[in-house]
């Protein structure tokens, strides 16, 4: 075998070994601890061209939009797909307590360094407004600032301060 051939072989083999974000569906979820155990949906082909079922993964950090003192959270129920990612260097320290830490192993794009973010699947989407649609309510934000609650049910609305309802103005103190 020549060199550059040799070389081709090494490069190749590395690439392969390197793990992207990938679809995943969840498969049991701890909302207190906030890890899951999810499912990569794409089965890995081998060189012989076979493919193997990926496994569950378990312990899997679960993440949300959260920052500055805000956060966007969505209740997570078995079946819900999202991203899963794969660190480039071993994460557990940094799981166990979310502090700047050093890795605790050599191992890279590890299936033990999974992390998931929810709700990156190919649901219907409103592509002119921003809409938050759970247990059958709607609110729908337009782009002009227009908004509009739609429920099944009561819909209740707690406020401090003055609401202004088409130009009525309540005060609710």
């Amino acid at each position: 075998m020549k060199l550059d051939e040799l070389i081709a072989r090494v490069v190749k083999k590395a690439a392969q070994d390197i793990r992207g974000p990938m679809p995943a569906k969840i498969i049991s979820y701890d909302p207190k601890t906030r890890l899951a155990r999810v499912q990569v949906l794409v089965a890995e082909r081998t060189e012989d061209g076979l493919t193997i079922d990926q496994p569950i993964i378990t312990d899997v950090p679960v993440f949300m939009p959260i920052g500055g003192g805000s956060a966007i959270t969505t209740p997570i129920r078995v079946g819900d797909t999202g991203v899963v990612q794969f660190a480039g260097q071993d994460i557990g320290g940094w799981a166990t307590d979310g502090d700047e830490s050093p890795p605790d192993t050599n191992r890279r794009h590890s299936l033990s360094d999974a992390m998931f973010t929810p709700g990156q699947g190919r649901g219907e989407a409103d592509p002119d407004n921003f809409k938050i649609t759970f247990g059958g309510a709607v609110i729908t934000i337009a782009p002009g600032g227009g908004v509009n609650i739609t429920s099944p049910g009561d819909i209740n609305i707690t406020a401090a301060g003055d609401v202004n309802i088409t130009g009525t103005n309540i005060n609710l103190n």
